[in-house]
């Protein structure tokens, strides 16, 4: 039998933040910018996770370690099912060639 989760995981993101400028004006500076709201995001979650915990008593603790746990492996499967169209759009493309 598995020991049960005791503590929280915390959002860990798979991307290696870019800089947002002030006025972003490309791809590059936009993406920085998105990824820099969603650490912003991660970290309100975090706040407000490590609040709702210190509340709970032991069991609360370990359902909610179990929540979190299922809801961040729902998280990484919806976001790699949404990001699979444009992987595969990606890929096609990549077998196109240029006009001779």
């Amino acid at each position: 039998m598995k020991p049960e989760p005791e503590s929280l995981l915390g959002i860990h993101e798979r991307f290696s933040v870019r800089r947002c400028p002030k006025k972003p004006t490309t791809t590059l500076d936009l993406e920085g910018c998105a990824e820099r709201e969603i650490l912003q995001t991660d970290a309100a979650i975090e706040t407000s996770e490590h609040a709702v915990f210190s509340l709970l008593g032991s069991r609360g603790r370990r359902d909610f370690v179990r929540a979190e746990r299922a809801w961040l492996g729902y998280r990484e499967a919806i976001c790699n099912a949404e990001s699979s169209q444009y992987r595969a759009a990606q890929s096609s493309l990549s077998s196109l060639h240029p006009a001779s």
